[in-house]
């Protein structure tokens, strides 16, 4: 029996053996087929310019924190939009083919165009400026431009004084520590989502979230978008907190459900700051009456501005400070992540503020409105 097992097995193995032996060689390859039909070419986004885009603009001059500004506008690109309303305001941007220098200077020939000298008004109407005369910056000359990556703007401002020693903490023997100060700002706010078509511009833009007033009784409205869908992006320029470093202080708005909050008292702000570090950090007076910080070389150190965060220690309880003495209400550092995209410089001089700002065509963050062509959003 087991003869016969072993038979069948070497017959089985010699037909395999057989079977593989047996494959002939490969035959001739075939004739190439013919070229097949060329596809769509595809676009280069980079080649084209930017969709137009509505846009509010907004100053702050330090004079009583007032803020002026214009809710809407629109951003077109290479000439004036025929399609948009002959009552709003236009910046038109040109194509560049030598990218500005972003040094708070213009060098002859830098910069395409005349630019737009945009009419700004009050914004902010709360309790606390009644019976006052705010000094506010009534108009702002904007320049812009784009190439393939960056999209580039130009902004000047007339403005009495230069302001931007923001919340510098005074001590006094008598009453401790205070805060004092404020800086000149910029603003310019960006649709990203929730705003199809001309709807930023039916929605009066800013003006449908810029400072709500129904908790202004503290003298602050505080900001957010109207509907869940809808975010938007905000540049804020600040004379101390971001210019010395070269950062645009990038931020959003987000929607808040007001009606839902049980205590309107409380801050329900919707700004929030974009993915990353801010460009600073704040040294705020605790309930202690003690700042967070102070300067290395403190106690009397009386650091100036700026400031940066590898000068900054916590505070020494046990320090003694003279009467007079300062500690910098504002450290300084460079930010990183979405929070970093938008780059700057300006400069105060001859009566005025004059800034450079520069940022990517399309960052790829989502907290940003990205500058694409028409039909690639």
């Amino acid at each position: 029996m087991k003869k016969k097992h072993l038979t069948i097995i070497a017959i089985t193995g010699l037909l395999a053996w057989s079977f593989n032996a047996c494959e002939g060689p490969e035959g001739p390859a075939g004739a190439t087929g013919t070229d097949g039909t060329d596809g769509t070419a595809g676009i280069d986004a980079t080649d084209l310019p930017p969709a137009g885009t509505y846009f509010s603009v907004a100053v702050n001059n330090n004079a009583g924190d007032m803020q002026f500004g214009s809710f809407v506008n629109f951003l077109a690109f290479d000439a004036v939009d025929a399609d948009v309303a002959t009552n709003v305001q236009q910046v038109v941007s040109y194509e560049t083919p030598l990218p500005p220098e972003i040094d708070g200077f213009e060098a002859e020939g830098e910069w395409i165009g005349s630019g737009t000298t945009i009419s700004l008004e009050q914004l902010t109407d709360f309790e606390k400026y009644n019976g006052l005369d705010p000094v506010g910056v009534t108009s702002v000359k904007v320049k812009a431009m784009y190439d393939e990556s960056y999209v580039y703007f130009q902004l000047s401002w007339s403005d009495a004084d230069e302001s931007d020693e923001k919340s510098k903490l005074t001590y006094s023997t008598a009453d401790g520590w205070s805060s004092s100060g404020n800086e000149d700002r910029f603003y310019f706010m960006w649709p990203i989502t929730g705003y199809p078509g001309t709807e930023f511009a039916d929605g009066n833009g800013c003006d449908a979230f810029c400072h709500y007033d129904e908790n202004a009784a503290n003298g602050k409205g505080y900001m957010f978008t109207e509907f869940p869908d809808q975010l938007v992006d905000t540049w804020q320029w600040k004379a101390t907190r971001g210019n010395p470093v070269g950062f645009v202080h990038d931020k959003h708005l987000i929607y808040q459900d007001v009606a839902n909050l049980s205590d309107l008292t409380k801050k329900w702000s919707g700004r929030k700051g974009d993915q990353g570090n801010d460009p600073y950090i704040e040294n705020k007076i605790q309930s202690s009456g003690l700042p967070n910080y102070m300067h290395i070389t403190d106690p009397d150190g009386n650091a100036g501005y700026p400031s940066f965060d590898y000068e900054m220690v916590p505070f020494d309880e046990s320090a003694t400070f003279s009467d007079g003495a300062t500690i910098p209400g504002v450290f300084l550092r460079d930010p990183n992540g979405s929070g970093a995209d938008v780059l700057t410089k300006g400069v105060y001089s001859n009566g005025g503020w004059f800034v450079e700002v520069k940022r990517l065509r399309n960052t790829g963050n989502g907290d940003d409105h990205q500058f694409l062509p028409e039909g690639t959003e």
